[in-house]
């Protein structure tokens, strides 16, 4: 079993993201526990993946990154033949 350990600010949204990834595309087993800074998980053959979080924890009161504040006014992208970055406005 799969064993991972996320950070203890917007719970719901966490777990459903891992079961969705984990159970839903992969089907694999898991446990979640609570604890960490970042993502944690905890492989059957002793292995450690850490992901870092740079969402939740950007709003770390549960459903604080839903306010307006949290929405970017710009957004940059690059296409995959451009080499310059461009820039959409809101």
């Amino acid at each position: 079993m799969i064993k991972i350990t996320i950070p203890n600010n917007n719970i719901s949204e966490r777990k459903y993201i891992i079961d969705i990834i984990f159970n839903e595309f992969l089907g694999l087993e898991i446990k979640i526990g609570i604890g960490s800074n970042d993502y944690e998980i905890l492989l059957d053959n002793g292995n450690k993946l850490i992901f870092k979080e740079h969402f939740f924890n950007k709003s770390p009161n549960d459903l604080e990154y839903l306010k307006l504040e949290s929405i970017p006014s710009v957004v940059s992208y690059q296409s995959k033949t451009e080499t310059s970055a461009k820039e959409f406005q809101a």
